[in-house]
């Protein structure tokens, strides 16, 4: 029987996990046997296809550290097969493509008795740079007095996308357009800011460059502060629907 397995974030950044203890993984051999991971590819957008030469990527690891990867190709009909891969009891497997400079990751999963087959099938789409299909699933505003005249504002994003494309960049505008109130300083982001990393600053906030896949969800976590005096009328303007706000206030000095 296999079940799934808390998933490892491999969608944005590559995989990077420490190395198996080895005694670790010499008890895990006595618990072993060889078996076959296999799986289809599946375009999930109207007309789309699956490349020939499409290459699938096969990781198990014990916890965090990896134990094992390999690669394949998929064929004419979007099938793959990893022949003779050893398969532990408790060890994680999941199968990643990179298409269209997105990474879509398959359900991690790990098996709990002893099997000889397990299936890894995931799904790809096409892209668009058209972000009208953006929304905030939900949106938290957390306020606090973080000084006499500075209130820390504290904002977590769930934002989702269309169902049968995955949102990417366009040249210069990212993915995600996040402006903040005016005033606003000590911007931090839970994620790197530079070039090249996942987030861009902007003259009026910053912006998310990770592209948005069906099915999934982008969160953003982010703070910064504003002036305040004895009243203050919170203003940001939204690029996106939002369906719920959930307001929370950390400071009993300060009201709505």
């Amino acid at each position: 029987d296999v079940i799934p397995a808390e998933p490892m974030d491999v969608q944005q950044t590559d995989i990077e996990i420490p190395p198996a203890d080895p005694l670790e993984m010499q008890n895990d051999a006595n618990d072993s046997s060889t078996g076959t991971i296999r799986g289809e590819i599946e375009n999930g957008t109207p007309g789309g296809t699956v490349p020939a030469n499409l290459e699938v990527n096969l990781i198990a690891s014990d916890g965090q550290a990896l134990v094992f990867s390999s690669t394949t190709m998929v064929d004419k009909n979007g099938k793959f097969t990893f022949e003779d891969v050893e398969l532990a009891l408790g060890r994680i497997y999941l199968t990643y493509v990179d298409y269209q400079d997105v990474r879509y990751v398959s359900d991690a999963l790990h098996i709990l008795e002893e099997d000889t087959k397990l299936d890894l099938s995931l799904e790809i789409f096409e892209t668009t740079e058209d972000d009208s299909g953006l929304y905030v699933k939900r949106l938290h505003l957390i306020f606090d007095l973080v000084a006499e005249d500075q209130i820390g504002v504290t904002q977590v994003w769930v934002v989702h996308g269309p169902e049968d494309r995955a949102v990417v960049e366009g040249e210069n505008d990212g993915v995600i357009d996040v402006r903040l109130p005016a005033g606003f300083s000590n911007l931090g982001i839970d994620g790197s800011v530079s070039p090249e990393g996942r987030y861009l600053l902007s003259n009026s906030g910053f912006i998310d460059r990770a592209p948005v896949q069906p099915g999934k969800f982008v969160e953003l976590v982010f703070n910064f502060n504003l002036p305040y005096q004895t009243d203050y009328d919170f203003l940001q303007s939204l690029m996106y629907p939002v369906d719920a706000v959930v307001i929370m206030l950390v400071n009993e000095e300060i009201s709505i």
